[in-house]
């Protein structure tokens, strides 16, 4: 996932620490705000707005930061379950007991 965001944007900051917070690996890309990167069409093109903070995770975009932050929260979720369904297979595969079980 990369992150388009402007340090001094307290809505990117926002995003930032939730990242932390989560333990979210991210590709963090700096928009300069001050040279006017984000009005440029490039950017236009990922986010219509033109605004920061900006998740690109392989082609979806989010542009508003309270979505941002629930999206990181969500897939952190996902892959938390995913890992201890994984752990819990894996200790049934190698024998261990399962309680209830004769």
């Amino acid at each position: 996932m990369r992150l388009y965001y402007h340090p001094l944007s307290s809505n990117s900051r926002r995003v930032v620490m939730t990242a932390i917070h989560l333990v979210v690996k991210l590709e963090m890309i700096v928009v300069d705000l001050l040279k006017g990167e984000h009005r440029k069409l490039e950017y236009l093109r990922l986010n219509p707005n033109g605004k920061v903070p900006l998740l690109d995770d392989d082609g979806f975009h989010l542009w508003e930061s309270h979505a941002i932050m629930q999206y990181l929260a969500d897939a952190r979720r996902r892959t938390h379950q995913q890992g201890e369904a994984f752990k819990a297979n894996g200790r049934r595969r190698i024998g261990r007991p399962r309680s209830g079980r004769n």
